[in-house]
C-alpha cells in the first residue's frame, strides 16, 4: 500500500488539473488592462483568401521497385525503416526525370527489385514523381567487380 493512499492521489490529480488550467488560459490569470485581455482573447484577423497556400515540401524516399505499370505510369516503391515496411504508390507524368548512372532512361526500363531514390510531391490524387534515380545494385558476396 502506498504511503498517501487515496487522498494523496486525489490531491495530486487536483493539483495537476489546477496547474494545467492556469497555464491553458493566461488571459484569465492576470487582471491587467482590459485592452491587453481583449487582445489575447480575440481571434486573429481574417486573412486574405486570394493568397494561395504554400506548396508542400517534396518528399524523398529510398526503396526498391515493387511494381511498375508503364501503361498507367504508376510506380510502387517498397520502403521502410527497420521492420516497418510500406508501399508508396507514385504517379509519373511526362515531366518526371528518370536517371540511371547519370543517363536518362524510360519508365518501362525499371524492373522489380531495382533500388531507387524517388523525389515526389503530394497532390490531390496522391504522390507525383519529380525525379527517379535508379541506384546501383549491391554486389552479391563473392561477386567480382
Amino acid at each position: 500500500m502506498d504511503r498517501w493512499g487515496k487522498k494523496g492521489r486525489i490531491a495530486g490529480v487536483s493539483l495537476a488539473m489546477l496547474m494545467l488550467s492556469s497555464t491553458a488560459s493566461p488571459a484569465h490569470a492576470s487582471r491587467g488592462s482590459s485592452s491587453s485581455s481583449a487582445a489575447l482573447a480575440s481571434p486573429p484577423a481574417a486573412t486574405d483568401q486570394s493568397i494561395p497556400a504554400p506548396p508542400a515540401a517534396p518528399l524523398t524516399v529510398a526503396g526498391m521497385v515493387f511494381r511498375m505499370d508503364p501503361e498507367t505510369p504508376r510506380l510502387e516503391v517498397l520502403t521502410g525503416v527497420g521492420l516497418a515496411l510500406r508501399v508508396l504508390r507514385i504517379r509519373c507524368d511526362e515531366s518526371t526525370l528518370i536517371q540511371e548512372a547519370g543517363k536518362q532512361v524510360r519508365l518501362a526500363s525499371l524492373k522489380r527489385g531495382d533500388p531507387v531514390r524517388v523525389t515526389c510531391r503530394p497532390s490531390v490524387e496522391g504522390y507525383v514523381a519529380i525525379r527517379i534515380e535508379v541506384l546501383p545494385r549491391p554486389r552479391a558476396e563473392g561477386e567480382t567487380p
